[in-house]
């Protein structure tokens, strides 16, 4: 996907300090997150696809926490990691990156404006934020709320 604000997109990584990834605003209304209630949602056509070269994923949920802020959650499977075999990703979803609060300081920290390019681009796209690893990373197991959601 070709995004046309390049200076923003790295500046953005690079402020947050965490993987960034870039999905179609219409790839995550097609999730029908809802608020507070995650949803399991399919992967395979998003950039978080890529999750899937390195590790059988297990189950993916989407949640809206805000107006402006989502989370998709990912289980997969590392073996590795015996026995808490099963791994849980998290990415912090900005929906409307334009209404953020530090958005005109990411701006100008990127050298770069706040121009019609780049606010369709905020709103044409959401932004995904790898977020670090917390206590419930390491799992042993996919917690049975998310798989009693599969069937």
């Amino acid at each position: 996907m070709q995004v046309k604000t390049p200076r923003f997109l790295a500046y953005l990584g690079h402020y947050k300090m965490r993987t960034m990834l870039v999905m179609p605003r219409d790839t995550w209304d097609m999730f029908k997150a809802n608020m507070g209630k995650p949803v399991l949602i399919e992967i395979t056509d998003t950039p978080l696809s890529k999750l899937s070269d390195d590790a059988i994923v297990l189950a993916a949920t989407a949640v809206e926490l805000t107006d402006n802020k989502g989370k998709i959650q990912i289980y997969r499977e590392d073996k590795k990691d015996y026995p808490n075999v099963v791994n849980l990703d998290e990415y912090l979803v900005y929906m409307d990156l334009h209404k953020d609060p530090n958005y005109l300081q990411i701006v100008a920290s990127a050298s770069t404006e706040d121009n019609e390019n780049l606010r369709n681009c905020c709103k044409q796209h959401v932004f995904l934020i790898k977020q670090n690893p917390g206590p419930d990373h390491w799992q042993t197991e996919v917690s049975e709320t998310i798989t009693a959601r599969s069937t």
